[in-house]
This record gives C-alpha cells, structure tokens and sequence, in this order.
C-alpha cells in the first residue's frame, strides 16, 4: 500500500505533506484541545506507525547482509544518480506525521519536552528499524536512514509547534 506511494512525482508528494500540514493545523483551530482532536491524533499516530513498518519491514522480501556507515552517502549518490534524492526526501517524509502526532499524545505543558521526546524517540524506532532490516536480511542498514527518519521526526515536531503557535494567535485575534 505505502511501498507506491515512492514511485509518485515528487511535486505531488510535497502537495500532499503540504495539504496535510495545512489540515491538521485546521483541525488543531477548530478542535482546539479537545477530546476529538486527541482521538484524531491517536488515530493519526497510529497510522504513522503502520506505515512507517509497512514502508520499512512488512512485505519485504529477504535480501542480502549490507551496511551502509557513511553519513549522507545518499547526496553522493545523488551526484551520479538523481534517485538518490528522492529517497532523501522519502526518508525524511515518512516519519512527519509521527512527528507531528506524537508530542500531541505527550504532556501539554511541557511542549518543547515533547519535541526533544519526539525527535529521541524517532531516532531510536529508527535505530531499531534499521536493525530489524540487517538481522532478518530485508533491507540496507544505512547510517542516512537514521538521519533522515529522524530529521523528518524533527520537522514533524516543529510542524506541531507551528500548530501550537498559530492556535495561540488565531485564540488572540478572536479576543
């Protein structure tokens, strides 16, 4: 289901985080820390898991014992092979949305907590990830992945505290 979704145009991959970036602001305004959005985000966190394992070690065929240590070998790939950046960027986008949806799981009060919390969290399901695919031979253990996954953990993170912020002016101009 998600392994498709690597074979679409680039453009529309960015339209769509941007239309979901731009929803879920909408839905944090108009349900603004109520139990409904709690449960959408819950609903949310729990698809990004699913596709995150889906994309990452479900449905993957057994391959060969590989490591792959060197830190952004993907932009040197990228050099002589443009594909590369899509996997940059795919690596990246997959793990937005649980970095969106998981400080909103976490304590209010403590918000730049929860992004510390999201981004170590992103890293070690990443870490552990990565390690799943070399022990079971289902994929490339690489060093980028773990950056990358993390950094898109990251940018969710700051996605949520983009969403804070815009709830707290939009509750202003309306006071």
């Amino acid at each position: 289901m998600f392994t498709k979704i690597y074979c679409q145009n680039l453009f529309l991959l960015f339209v769509l985080a941007a239309v979901f970036i731009v929803g879920y602001t909408v839905l944090n305004v108009i349900f603004e820390n109520s139990k409904i959005f709690r449960a959408i985000g819950i609903v949310g966190f729990i698809i990004s898991i699913f596709g995150i394992l889906s994309y990452t070690v479900f449905g993957r065929e057994v391959a060969s014992y590989d490591v792959k240590l060197t830190p952004f070998y993907g932009f040197v790939m990228a050099k002589t092979y443009p594909e590369y950046y899509r996997t940059v960027f795919m690596n990246c986008l997959l793990y937005v949305p649980f970095g969106t949806f998981l400080p909103y799981l976490l304590s209010r009060e403590h918000k730049k907590a929860n992004v510390i919390v999201t981004v170590l969290l992103s890293l070690i399901i990443s870490s552990i990830i990565e390690g799943l695919q070399y022990f079971c031979s289902i994929g490339v253990y690489e060093v980028d992945d773990i950056i990358f996954n993390t950094l898109g953990g990251f940018l969710g993170a700051l996605g949520y505290l983009f969403f804070d912020y815009f709830r707290k002016k939009s509750k202003i101009k309306t006071t």
